[in-house]
């Protein structure tokens, strides 16, 4: 009863957490999608079959990326780190600009995507038999996943080359993608040189 509780709650947490804004932080844009390539290339047995899978997971991978991509929101938030009193000794507060960013229904639905072409590799790869109760729990370690990032790390034995792939090709291609639609989004995962614009920002809707 106990487990079944944390994991509807852990799941009611993840759902929410797509339609809040949050943090854009290279850990989860960057480093984890690296870590996941790195993953993938380690444990890739080449053959023909592998060879045809990769294809058709890079493409699906891609796909859903751009797909995010295209309806995340990004955005530019001052928050107060800390206060400072001014001449008349009233407090002042210091603001910090983040960037910030909500993937709402459609990285919901690119993530299902992902899932989905997992559990079907799986089963016409390397013929396994798909069960309810092994289905449901890839579906909440892998949303486990999602919402601890370093859990993916300490997690890494434990998936297969295709499933990397599938994770590190999608989110890898989802933040390309942002960084094209973003500037903000791109001066704070991947450090541009190039002058960071303002506040002025493009939302898609």
């Amino acid at each position: 009863m106990g487990q079944s509780i944390l994991i509807i709650g852990i799941i009611i947490y993840f759902i929410k957490e797509q339609y809040s804004f949050s943090e854009v932080k290279k850990l989860n844009f960057l480093f984890i999608p690296i870590f996941s390539l790195y993953q993938f290339l380690t444990q890739m047995v080449w053959s023909i079959n592998t060879t045809i899978a990769l294809v058709v997971i890079l493409v699906i991978s891609v796909g859903v990326g751009l797909y995010q991509a295209r309806k995340t929101r990004i955005r530019v938030e001052e928050k107060p780190i800390y206060y400072m009193k001014n001449d008349k000794q009233e407090e002042v507060p210091i603001y910090k600009k983040i960037v910030t960013s909500v993937g709402g229904s459609y990285y919901l639905l690119g993530w299902l995507f992902i899932f989905v072409a997992q559990m079907l590799v799986e089963v016409i790869l390397f013929h396994q038999h798909l069960t309810l109760e092994g289905t449901t729990k890839e579906l909440f370690d892998e949303i486990v996943e999602d919402v601890f990032s370093l859990y993916q790390i300490f997690n890494a034995h434990n998936s297969g080359w295709y499933v990397w792939a599938l994770y590190g090709f999608s989110s890898f291609s989802y933040t390309l993608f942002l960084s094209h639609y973003s500037d903000h989004f791109k001066h704070k995962v991947f450090g541009s040189k190039e002058k960071n614009p303002y506040i002025v920002e493009k939302e898609k809707i």
